[in-house]
């Protein structure tokens, strides 16, 4: 393995439902190269979305320890780890979360602008990610007058315009049909060996798990089995 751009041990994520303790999360120990790329499955109530989103700081485990690129991630301050997050993560999921008053451009340079980052700079790398994505000639159109698949491309823009050194994604091709899924699962692993970026899917879609260099199976809050894909076994 390359240099672990991630590295959890003993991740655990209990919740109090009810008057009693749901565990999800059973003691994960994980550990991911810098541009690795790696796909996260298992049925439903395995626990892939909320080791997704605890690796991603979205929610913190409630025991255990998670470094990102080497920095101790549950001892930073909330404003240190907000900024970890905004710049140097991105994040796509199942649902594309696109602000519908704002055109795909706007949508893609939000993030940047969110960081106060210089506009015509956020605009010309916005639209370099759209033609890219295919979506050049869009640029000027808002969510609701585009396809599943084309708002699909548009949020993938989105999380890589600020050049995330790690990019999550949950479901991201869930509610598409199958041309669409392989369209996207195909600019997902380009663009992120292009940039070289970390790739994290939680998938319930076995060609784009597959496609991945890695696979990992949970069941019952735990790894089932973690091993590469072979490339006789990649589509």
């Amino acid at each position: 393995m390359t240099t672990p751009i991630i590295c959890a041990q003993g991740l655990k994520k209990r919740f109090d439902q009810d008057g009693r303790t749901l565990e999800v999360l059973r003691g994960i120990d994980l550990r991911i190269g810098a541009g690795e790329r790696v796909s996260i499955v298992g049925p439903s109530g395995a626990g892939k979305s909320t080791l997704l989103q605890c690796l991603g700081t979205l929610d913190l485990p409630s025991e255990g320890t998670l470094q990102i690129a080497g920095v101790d991630i549950l001892g930073l301050p909330r404003n240190d780890l907000a900024k970890l997050r905004g710049t140097q993560l991105g994040f796509v999921f199942q649902f594309h979360h696109l602000l519908p008053e704002f055109t795909a451009l706007e949508n893609v340079m939000m993030p940047g602008l969110v960081q106060r980052l210089p506009r015509a700079a956020m605009e010309k790398k916005a639209s370099e990610l759209l033609e890219l994505v295919g979506l050049g000639h869009r640029k000027t159109h808002r969510p609701g007058e585009l396809s599943g698949g084309d708002q699909q491309r548009v949020a993938l823009a989105r999380a890589m315009v600020l050049s995330p050194k790690i990019l999550f994604a949950d479901e991201p091709t869930g509610n598409l049909d199958s041309a669409t899924s392989a369209q996207v699962q195909e600019l997902f692993l380009r663009l992120s060996r292009e940039q070289g970026t970390t790739l994290v899917v939680v998938t319930h879609d076995m060609g784009l798990a597959r496609a991945m260099d890695r696979m990992i199976s949970m069941r019952d809050g735990a790894i089932e089995h973690d091993s590469a894909n072979t490339s006789e076994s990649r589509p």
